[in-house]
């Protein structure tokens, strides 16, 4: 996607004309700042990305950051296989929030986002914690985190971007499992590592799914006699069938 076209785009949405600047911006200038741990057994790095990264139709330019594995890692993953973002921005344009801090005082601060990802329907801002340092910092910074009935949410940056057009929301390690990050992480490598099939030969498996109601891919694999769980790990990844990803450990696609 150009510049032209997100522009377009953005104003489908309806973002004020200070919300599409920001998102443009974003996407132009790349990254604020490279990630970065002082902590050495952090897994931090850079990978290639299947969603856009900057306004380029060049996918060998893609590439994406990530600070963590159970939080950023575990988002990009789960957003590769079940997102419909058209573009995503680590670590996008810092903005100037106003918060309350521990000793009552009103002051400005920076504040930089972990992404930035321009869906179908709307613009959204994602800052990515694990859940027991949000609870910390609540507690130290009660004017900038508070926790809520079924998560936790930065009101400062919520109005920030609210006013940009774009919504804000924090992502824990709590709604990342580590079983969904692996199928995720799985299903997205089931047509890379393996033949690809085309649709008309995967529909009787999906067909036999159907038809049977819940069963597990060791079954289907005896029915159909299949070498392997590719075919059908690639009816899952192509939604002819649903999988239960957060409580099932999906076998690889290695041979029986």
């Amino acid at each position: 996607m150009n510049e032209a076209r997100m522009r377009e785009h953005l104003e489908r949405l309806g973002l004020p004309e200070e919300g599409i600047e920001y998102v443009v911006k974003a996407a132009l200038r790349g990254p604020e700042r490279t990630v970065f741990h002082s902590n050495s057994s952090a897994f931090s790095g850079e990978l290639p990305s299947s969603i856009a990264t900057a306004l380029t139709d060049n996918p060998s330019n893609y590439r994406i950051q990530y600070s963590a594995f159970s939080t950023e890692f575990a988002f990009l993953a789960v957003e590769a296989w079940n997102g419909d973002a058209r573009l995503i921005v680590d670590q996008p344009k810092s903005v100037q929030l106003t918060i309350i801090n521990a000793r009552g005082i009103t002051q400005r601060i920076p504040y930089t986002p972990d992404y930035l990802l321009v869906r179908e329907n709307a613009v959204e801002v994602v800052e990515c914690k694990r859940a027991d340092e949000l609870r910390k910092l609540c507690v130290s910074n009660p004017g900038q985190w508070v926790e809520e009935e079924g998560g936790f949410t930065n009101p400062p940056a919520s109005d920030y971007y609210k006013s940009l057009g774009m919504t804000f929301r924090v992502v824990t390690d709590i709604e990342l499992p580590s079983l969904l990050v692996q199928n995720c992480i799985l299903l997205r490598s089931s047509s890379k590592n393996f033949h690809a099939l085309e649709d008309k030969e995967l529909a009787p498996i999906a067909a036999f799914v159907l038809e049977n109601g819940p069963c597990s891919i060791e079954q289907v694999v005896k029915r159909f006699d299949l070498e392997n769980a590719a075919p059908v790990l690639q009816c899952v990844e192509r939604r002819m069938v649903w999988a239960a990803l957060k409580s099932v450990r999906h076998p690889s696609g290695s041979s029986r």
